[in-house]
């Protein structure tokens, strides 16, 4: 059997930084099928190369709580106080399961989700990079960012969809702009300091990558996401100053100040409707009544202060929000509560958010100190990646998106301290053996349900289920409709739609 250690490094590395880009690559691996085919490869990958060290028991401990903390909703619903919705709900005679969470089928997909990031963040956290392959990864992860900028541009250029990404308007590879933005604005800032890191060791390959930073702009640009720009433009000033307070160049640290003076001017003078964005609509940001964003955080905090405290359980926020607002009025349905944190803390509770920073501490405990000779200039820009894109899970929910997470975690890997060793564990490398071939069953599950094969209950089966009712009903065929609305029912008992296909 092939293990991490056995595996030639290079490979490991290359898989590692593959697997990385191709979330995003996938339309963001926003869809099921997208996902399942990012699950089948890391569970493989996961059994040829299990990782051979331990993180430590503070950390050991708050991943097996965060992987816990989904079971609680496949509990007895009467373990828990009975919560307003609930009895509302039993009122109304919605045929409820015993089960503490209201939709377990919903519930058990968000977990396998949930438990699949756990995994590849344990191993990224545990993996040991080799010094030379280190900065090879580098390389091509900015390559793999400037490669999806060019994309993007070419295909706005010449008016070209790519089959598999969502087909908006920005061209953009999520069906989200923000989460785009967040991808290229955080890579940007990557690529920021790798060329300095080259033009630092005299190598004329910087240039190349600050001439790539100017097509990430205008990546930026096109995508029209105010987020992904005030990342980005933040994120490098703040690098460029701490590089100028650490940096020995002495006379040179005066003409650095180009190439960001450079792509501020770009965005300034071809930003265009991009630009104006910013200008018109930050009145929006200081009136409730006009930000739908800031409407949805107030119910969602609200909604929290009522929910069970250890959550309504995964997958659930979407049906239940929809009755329990009160400040978001609007014809249209909030499917999540525009963060991160908010949608995170009322379907796992409390607990949830309180174990996340509790891990963010330690990573940051181990992430310093920044010293010489540990590659501290592309360790501060990991860093800084890492913590804008947390403090962006404040205002939106990149973090619950494969496509947007798989990057930012491989950026948080690369800030940690390599004087800092993880002690070899035999464990860590059964478990995952064990966890790889569940994670790809788990995968060709998903993918043979998102090619529309009966394979059970999943997303993608009941949208299925909600079309072919609604055709039923169209055609006149009401016992059909009845039956198939019901048969979706039985996946996601709070899905309103059905109810109305069924009613109808």
């Amino acid at each position: 059997m092939l293990d991490s250690d056995r595996w030639p490094a290079a490979w490991t590395g290359y898989t590692i930084i593959g697997l990385a880009l191709l979330a995003p690559f996938l339309g963001g691996s926003t869809a099921l099928w997208s996902e399942a085919v990012l699950m089948l490869l890391t569970g493989l990958f996961f059994v040829l190369a299990p990782p051979r060290r331990s993180l430590g028991l503070p950390l050991n401990c708050i991943f097996l709580a965060l992987a816990a903390i989904p079971l609680l909703g496949f509990l007895p619903a009467w373990l828990f106080p009975l919560t307003e919705w609930r009895r509302v709900m039993s009122d109304l005679g919605l045929p409820l399961p015993w089960t503490g969470s209201p939709q377990p089928w919903m519930t058990l997909e968000s977990a396998c989700l949930l438990w699949f990031g756990l995994a590849w963040a344990y191993y990224l956290f545990a993996y040991e990079w080799k010094p030379a392959l280190r900065e090879k990864v580098w390389d091509i992860f900015c390559a793999g960012i400037l490669g999806l900028g060019a994309i993007l541009i070419v295909c706005y250029a010449i008016n070209l969809h790519v089959p598999f990404w969502p087909n908006v308007q920005e061209f953009g590879f999520f069906p989200n702009r923000n989460h785009t933005s967040n991808v290229l604005g955080l890579g940007g800032i990557f690529m920021y300091a790798n060329a300095f890191r080259h033009l630092q060791h005299g190598r004329r390959r910087g240039w190349l990558w600050l001439a790539g930073l100017a097509l990430v702009c205008w990546a930026l640009i096109l995508n029209f996401s105010r987020a992904g720009i005030i990342l980005f433009f933040a994120g490098t000033l703040i690098w460029h100053i701490w590089w100028l307070v650490t940096s020995r160049a002495g006379t040179q640290k005066l003409i650095a100040w180009g190439p960001l003076a450079i792509l501020v001017a770009l965005l300034l003078l071809a930003g265009g409707s991009t630009w104006l964005r910013f200008r018109n609509e930050s009145a929006d940001l200081l009136s409730a009544t006009q930000n739908g964003r800031v409407s949805i955080h107030r119910d969602a905090f609200e909604f929290f202060k009522t929910s069970p405290v250890l959550g309504t359980g995964l997958g659930n926020f979407r049906s239940l929000f929809t009755a329990a607002r009160r400040f978001f009025i609007s014809s249209s349905e909030a499917i999540h509560p525009e963060s991160d944190w908010l949608w995170f803390a009322v379907e796992a509770g409390f607990l949830g958010p309180l174990l996340l920073l509790g891990g963010m501490a330690v990573w940051l405990r181990r992430s310093l100190p920044f010293a010489a000779g540990t590659w501290r200039a592309m360790r501060v820009a990991a860093l800084i990646c890492s913590v804008a894109f947390v403090v962006h899970g404040v205002f939106d929910v990149s973090g619950h998106r494969l496509g947007s997470l798989w990057p930012a975690l491989f950026l948080a890997s690369m800030a940690a301290n390599p004087q800092i060793r993880n002690a070899k564990s035999a464990i860590a490398a059964r478990v995952f053996r064990v966890f790889g071939p569940i994670s790809a069953a788990i995968g060709m599950w998903w993918l043979a349900s998102a090619i529309g094969a009966e394979a059970g209950p999943t997303s993608v089966r009941l949208e299925f289920l909600s079309s072919e009712a609604e055709r039923a009903s169209a055609r006149g065929d009401y016992a059909s409709a009845i039956q198939i609305a019901s048969e979706g029912l039985a996946i996601a008992p709070l899905n309103w739609a059905l109810y109305y296909q069924r009613g109808l």
